[in-house]
């Protein structure tokens, strides 16, 4: 698993906030160097009973944080995967759930393990 400072912050930032929200912005880099409009780049929201992280304004993964399930996951690069299992780590569910992603045979899935 690759550690993620950044998801671990906005987890702890989402965990200690009233609204249960936390959000980093960034620009998207263009292989030609340029540059994207400023825009929501992770985001994690807790709610009563689920966890969700947003990756560049898409919704990655759902957790359901009381039943401790994964409900909804999409996911299209190395990014998605190590940010899905750095938030599963953070729920101590690393044991339970694993984002893989293999572009050649299998692509994104997360599996139970």
């Amino acid at each position: 698993m690759k550690y993620i400072k950044t998801i671990k912050d906005l987890f702890e930032k989402a965990s200690e906030r009233e609204d249960g929200t936390a959000n980093i912005n960034g620009r998207m880099s263009y292989y030609d160097g340029g540059q994207g409009e400023l825009e929501s780049k992770y985001r994690i929201a807790f709610t009563k009973d689920h966890v969700s992280l947003d990756h560049w304004g898409t919704e990655i993964i759902v957790i359901d944080t009381a039943k401790e399930q994964v409900k909804n996951w999409y996911g299209e690069s190395n990014s998605d995967r190590d940010a899905i299992n750095m938030l599963l780590y953070l729920l101590s569910m690393d044991n339970k759930y694993s984002a893989i992603y293999r572009p050649s045979s299998v692509g994104f899935k997360v599996v139970k393990l």
